[in-house]
């Protein structure tokens, strides 16, 4: 095979750390916009997050383990446990905040549903 015909230009498929950095500064302010419940905003940013990972998602796909280079993969390593990490607190603090809203069985109305099912049993 020519030599030549392999050669290409790479520079958009490589991951660079400003990849990385735009998905975690986008994640942060999603999380921010969350947290003070500015719902318009969390989903605009959750949006972009999602269109930031599909992006890496697709370079990471058309890339040979072996372009790759050890950096790279550290770095896919690290946001992914960023990510595991973070989806364990955001779930952690739900679980959190539900506890705190105990809601009383009188003050939730039933269903026609539980009313047949209670008069069935």
């Amino acid at each position: 095979m020519d030599p030549a015909h392999h050669i290409k230009d790479t520079s958009a498929e490589l991951l660079s750390q400003q990849d990385f950095s735009i998905l975690q500064s986008r994640l942060l302010e999603f999380l921010a916009s969350q947290e003070a419940r500015e719902t318009v905003t969390a989903s605009k940013e959750l949006t972009l997050l999602r269109q930031g990972i599909r992006q890496l998602k697709e370079k990471v796909s058309k890339m040979e383990p072996e372009e790759m280079t050890v950096k790279e993969k550290k770095s896919i390593i690290e946001i992914l446990k960023a990510r595991i990490a973070l989806k364990k607190a955001f779930l952690k603090m739900a679980l959190s905040e539900s506890n705190d809203t105990v809601v009383k069985k009188e003050d939730v109305r039933e269903s026609p549903v539980d009313t047949f099912m209670e008069n069935a049993t």
